[in-house]
Formats: structure tokens, C-alpha cells, sequence
């Protein structure tokens, strides 16, 4: 079978030679998101520093500030104490502009399923973050959309993503997660009640008023006592995820968190 499966492969490259998915060049097909992104446009993804700040630097709790020599964990920036948001911490591995924006884009609205591929193995990056970690999580919770809006895109990109998180990390090795055998699943535990208007012109104040009362825990969600990882492609003011993780703190979690792709 794994041979019959790999002649296809070679076949399917051979009429449809991979090209990227940004700028139209040629790739070179290696498996992966390096079918979808030439060398060139690989190049200009732009890393957050919330992951990887190198030797002695932490990143703050929820945004992308790292601070150098600090042994304290969890350390807040003056804004993040200032928006004392409900989640213990956010991760995003990658910053949501030029390349990674368009991969986004086309992945959300431009009918280019398939780059959830390349979107997963991004948020994969974010799992390094050690804060993820400890205490292990239990249950992996996707934002969710307004039913109308998920009929008329045709998927919810966030649980798309946390499916493809689960099924990449629950292995074990490098990603797995240290929690019950087999990993987390993804539990669609939040509903979207009401609709919101377009949140893209908004400031963080504007946005967390336009979010009031638009997510209800779904009845009967066994969440009390977990540790649920919030799961979005992108986070921008944080007001989606804090209003997400306001529901789950009524709904007695032990500990929320989140993780996107990109920050915006």
C-alpha cells in the first residue's frame, strides 16, 4: 500500500507540478508546506518572538514582548496588566503579516483547503512554548464561529486546525503532549450565540464590547477541572480569546490557554 500510495505521489507531481502558493513559483516537492511555499516566500515568514527568544529571554504571558534575563515565569508586560485577560497565557509562533498572511487568507476565504497543512505544522511550532506544557493539556477547545458564517465559508478554520493539531502531536516525541494515553482530543465545548459584526476596523475596548454574550458553554461540555488550549489562526487584540475564556472559567476549568498561528 505504501508503495502504491508513493507512485501516486510521483504521478500526481509529474501532471500537476507544485508550485507556491504565494507567488506562483515552482517548489521543490518535499512533503509538507514545502510544497506549498518556494524558498523565496519561505524566507520572508516572519517569526513572533513569543517562541524562541534564545538563551535567558521569556516572553511575556500574553503577548509578544520578550524580556532578557528574567527568571520569573509568567513575567507581564504593563499593557498585559492592564488588559488582564482570562486566559493564563497565549502563543503564537509566527507574525500575521506579508506571506503568512496570505497563506491565511487563501486558507480562509480563498476555498485553498489544503494549506491547512502548512497552517498546522505552523501551529505545531507554537507547541515548543513551554508554557503549554506544564500543567499538560487535557482538551483542546477551538474558537468557535457563528453557525451562518460556517455555512457560508463552509468550515470553521479553528477546529479544522485543532483536529490537524491533535493528530500531530498526540504521537508523542518532539509534540506529544505528556497528558493520558493518545493525547487530548478537541472538544467542541463553546458556541457562538450571537453574531458579531466584522471585527477587523476595531480596537481591543470596541471588540471586547462587540463580543459581549456572543459565546455560551455547549451543554453539558465536560470541561470542570480540565486544562483546556483555546485553538484560533489568528490572534490580533486577544478580545476573541478573552471572551472565549471567560465562558470556560464559569464553566470551571482548572486552567485555560491558547494557541494561534499568527499574531496580528
Amino acid at each position: 500500500m505504501g508503495i502504491f500510495k508513493n507512485v501516486c505521489r510521483q504521478a500526481g507531481l509529474l501532471l500537476y507540478p507544485p508550485v507556491c502558493t504565494v507567488c506562483g513559483a515552482g517548489t521543490h516537492p518535499g512533503g509538507g508546506w514545502r510544497d506549498h511555499l518556494c524558498e523565496g516566500c519561505s524566507g520572508r515568514v516572519r517569526r513572533c518572538g513569543v517562541v524562541g527568544g534564545g538563551s535567558g529571554m521569556r516572553a511575556c504571558w500574553q503577548c509578544s514582548r520578550v524580556f532578557a534575563g528574567l527568571g520569573v515565569k509568567n513575567q507581564r508586560c504593563a499593557e498585559c496588566l492592564r488588559m488582564n485577560p482570562a486566559f493564563d497565557c497565549a502563543v503564537a509562533p509566527f507574525w500575521a503579516g506579508g506571506v503568512v498572511r496570505q497563506v491565511v487568507h487563501q486558507y480562509k476565504y480563498g476555498g485553498k483547503r489544503h494549506l491547512g497543512l502548512l497552517l498546522s505544522e505552523w501551529l505545531c511550532e507554537g507547541w515548543r512554548d513551554e508554557r503549554l506544557r506544564d500543567p499538560p493539556v487535557d482538551l483542546l477547545v477551538p474558537v468557535p464561529l457563528h453557525w451562518w458564517k460556517k455555512y457560508r465559508r463552509g468550515f470553521n478554520q479553528s477546529e479544522d486546525l485543532a483536529g490537524r493539531l491533535e493528530r500531530s502531536v498526540s504521537g508523542g516525541g518532539a509534540w506529544g503532549f505528556r497528558g493520558g494515553a493518545g493525547g487530548p482530543g478537541v472538544l467542541p465545548a463553546l458556541r457562538r450565540v450571537r453574531w458579531t459584526d466584522s471585527q477587523t476596523t476595531l480596537g481591543r475596548g470596541e471588540r471586547l464590547e462587540n463580543l459581549r454574550g456572543a459565546f455560551a458553554l455547549q451543554r453539558g461540555a465536560p470541561i470542570e477541572g480540565r486544562h483546556v488550549l483555546l485553538v484560533d489562526d489568528v490572534l490580533t487584540t486577544g478580545a476573541t480569546l478573552d471572551a472565549c475564556a471567560r465562558v470556560l472559567r464559569k464553566g470551571g476549568v482548572a486552567s485555560v490557554r491558547a494557541l494561534a498561528v499568527a499574531r496580528g
